[in-house]
């Protein structure tokens, strides 16, 4: 079997998430997908990893993944990890189905059946086309049924009453980001810092302890000022703090979680297994947070979770990306012994992902099941094949 087509994908009403397609000779098609400058990595997959790729069989999966590793770009999560990571969803999907196999069989059998979710409080225009993340492109004026954003920040008790009633763990949020934008990040002041715990203390009151409370803090802050947060924030007992500051410095972020009076969970924006053993050894995080899509695809993240469990540190995928990527992660949560819980956005869940995928995980009593098909268990779906804001395009292998 060689692989013939690379073909990537993106609808020009969401340019942030990218399809990546691999077709093979024996008509086997892999999937694979990233987030983040759909553009910047379709061109990439095109003139750097197709002349790799092409002609290659796909079952040669660790050969093909040391081949296509960049020689620059991979400690970050830019164009080339971003790449590599679509491609190696897309040769685990062929895999998959090459040996009528599901997912979760090739990772090694389910540790468990279900695995249970919290809710990112984004809305449905969340980072949807455009690659910062702070109140500029959270997509507060679109509004929809689980517009979940606008929800915690002006009615967050029904937001949680909601969350609760719909069967979540735990829900994250972010009521001090808008905050960083007065001072860099440098420092809080004291009415910021009161209107954030407001939010959370709006939360306590409406559902008590029934939902667990994750505090995103995007890393947008200085070590002191993540602390005094931290120190403000403690009261509402708050289940982690993730990304208090950037994931590039092992030291500081160590610092913080001496001073934090909960968990520290980091990062999605490390990527590779040397990233995640400097921030282990150095005692910088209590929970791994790994995005599949970004850290070098589900092989580097099958190695991270092994990695972690040897720390006694659990994982947790990201998922505020896509629909594929989400598919993966499940999968990866139930075969994996440290996994923690699954992220995921019902806005995007029960809004755009059924429209782009065929199928998803199904949704239950607060937890999320595993797909049982073969390879990922899920496709491009023929609406979204079919729609001409869909931008192709395709490298073929020259006979």
């Amino acid at each position: 079997m060689r692989i013939v087509a690379l073909e990537t994908l993106y609808h020009r009403s969401r340019p942030n998430v990218v399809y990546l397609r691999l077709e093979t000779d024996d008509g086997i098609v892999g999937l694979g997908e990233t987030f983040y400058g759909g553009e910047a990595v379709a061109a990439y997959a095109h003139e750097a990893i197709a002349p790799l790729l092409l002609g290659v069989d796909p079952l040669c999966r660790q050969a093909i993944n040391h081949t296509l590793l960049p020689y620059v770009g991979r400690r970050s999560a830019g164009v080339e990890m971003r790449g590599v990571s679509a491609v190696d969803m897309a040769l685990w999907d062929i895999a998959g189905q090459a040996s009528s196999q599901s997912l979760v069989t090739m990772l090694g059998g389910a540790a468990r059946d279900r695995v249970p979710a919290y809710n990112t409080c984004a809305g449905d225009d969340y980072v949807r086309a455009t690659q910062r993340v702070d109140a500029s492109n959270w997509g507060l004026q679109a509004g929809g049924r689980y517009d979940d954003l606008r929800g915690f920040l002006e009615r967050p008790g029904e937001l949680a009453a909601s969350l609760v009633e719909d069967g979540f763990h735990g829900m994250k949020v972010w009521p001090f980001d808008q905050a960083a934008r007065e001072g860099n990040g440098q420092d809080i002041s004291r009415g910021a810092l009161k209107a954030g715990c407001g939010i959370l203390a709006a939360i306590r009151e409406a559902v008590g302890d029934r939902i667990e409370l994750l505090l995103e803090m995007h890393g947008l802050w200085s070590l002191p000022a993540a602390c005094r947060i931290a120190e403000a924030a403690a009261e509402f007992r708050p289940y982690w703090f993730e990304d208090p500051i950037q994931p590039d410095n092992a030291r500081a972020l160590a610092s913080f979680r001496q001073h934090a009076p909960s968990w520290t969970a980091a990062s999605e924006m490390l990527t590779g297994v040397p990233a995640y053993l400097e921030f282990m050894a150095a005692g910088a995080m209590d929970v791994a947070i790994v995005d599949i899509g970004w850290c070098g695809g589900l092989t580097e993240a099958v190695k991270i979770a092994a990695l972690a469990e040897a720390h006694a540190i659990p994982i947790t995928p990201h998922d505020c990306t896509g629909p594929v990527q989400l598919c993966v992660a499940v999968a990866f949560s139930a075969t994996q012994r440290n996994a923690l819980a699954q992220e995921m956005v019902r806005a995007f869940y029960r809004g755009w992902y059924a429209d782009f995928v065929t199928d998803l995980p199904p949704f239950e009593d607060g937890h999320l099941t595993p797909l049982s098909g073969p390879g990922l268990g899920t496709a491009l779906s023929e609406q979204f094949l079919a729609d001409p804001q869909v931008v192709r395009r395709r490298s073929c292998l020259q006979r």
